[in-house]
């Protein structure tokens, strides 16, 4: 494998180490409600079609 796959397969073995509980992340990032919606608006995006490409587990199309 190239040095880019041999990376992006331990990022996603890290990842799902977190996501387990295994392993603590080593940054996480907090974004208040007006930075959503300002960014929402720098996008141009619908409220619908702005959460799906973030996975939000509270976006009108996961509970579809």
């Amino acid at each position: 494998m190239s040095k880019f796959s041999d990376e992006l397969m331990e990022s996603m073995q890290q990842m799902n180490e977190i996501l387990r509980g295994e392993r603590e992340p080593s940054r996480e990032f907090h974004v208040d409600a007006l930075q959503v919606q300002e960014i929402r608006k720098a996008t141009d995006l619908t409220l619908t079609k702005f959460t799906v490409p973030i996975d939000d587990p509270d976006s009108p199309q996961s509970r579809a």
